[in-house]
């Protein structure tokens, strides 16, 4: 009996999306705000440096060159030091999980279907921010966008990618008190707004929203009360006012 080439394409896509759960099952990156893995369940310690890589493959979308990590890692050492180091690093990995990072001549990749709470987040900001998700699980959604990325870390490769993040999750945050807001869910959109003001204190436009949804609700009080909370902070920090547009803040965004 002859198999016909559809079904044998559907059957390995049907192989590898079972693959990839069963590995996510598995293996658990967090990176928001600290670093954790897991295996099985169960958190497993790794060196720093062995931490270092596997954020820098998640921050990369989870595959970058060999040479490149080692490069990052071991700026300040010669390229056969970095490169032993590198594969000292691997090896301590392989002893916990040998399926944790797969390497080959070239790359090194985090597991395919690895759970990274950074690529759950940041997928859900994108979307957010492209107005392209409709939120049905509002908790479980501030809780992806409340934290920054690895906020104690100060390395030179991760600096760009922890300012990225913040900027994303901050303007996802706004889009996402904007859209409850408009299905007049007021108070799931204070608690959006004030998760975006925790993010950036200064931030004009999260005070913005959160006065936006107190008026919504009709908690005049609590809008003038952030309005002076804002106010004070512009005069304490920088010695400016806020612009007369605030007054006129009586509408969704």
């Amino acid at each position: 009996m002859t198999i016909p080439g559809s079904l044998i394409i559907s059957s390995t896509a049907a192989e590898a999306s079972v693959e990839r759960e069963a590995i996510s099952r598995r293996l658990s990156l967090r990176l928001l705000p600290q670093l954790t893995l897991a295996v099985d369940g169960k958190q497993v310690s790794v060196s720093n440096r062995a931490e270092r890589m596997l954020a820098l493959l998640a921050v990369r979308n989870g595959s970058c060159r060999r040479a490149t990590v080692a490069e990052s890692l071991w700026p300040d050492a010669a390229v056969d030091r970095a490169l032993a180091s590198l594969r000292t690093t691997l090896w301590t990995l392989h002893k916990i999980d040998s399926n944790i990072v797969r390497v080959s001549p070239s790359r090194l990749s985090l597991s395919p279907g690895a759970a990274v709470d950074l690529h759950d987040a940041s997928g859900v900001a994108r979307r957010l921010i492209d107005d392209t998700i409709w939120i049905t699980d509002v908790p479980r959604t501030l809780q992806l966008l409340s934290q920054d990325l690895l906020p104690d870390w100060f390395d030179e490769w991760i600096v760009f990618e922890q300012e990225h993040f913040r900027q994303m999750r901050l303007h996802a945050l706004e889009a996402l008190g904007v859209q409850l807001l408009r299905r007049d869910l007021h108070a799931h959109a204070v608690l959006a707004g004030l998760e975006a003001v925790a993010c950036e204190p200064l931030r004009e436009s999260a005070h913005r929203l959160l006065m936006c949804a107190h008026i919504s609700e009709g908690n005049q009080y609590e809008a003038i009360k952030r309005y002076h909370i804002y106010a004070t902070l512009l005069r304490d920090e920088l010695g400016l006012r806020p612009p007369p547009r605030w007054i006129r803040c009586s509408s969704v965004p």
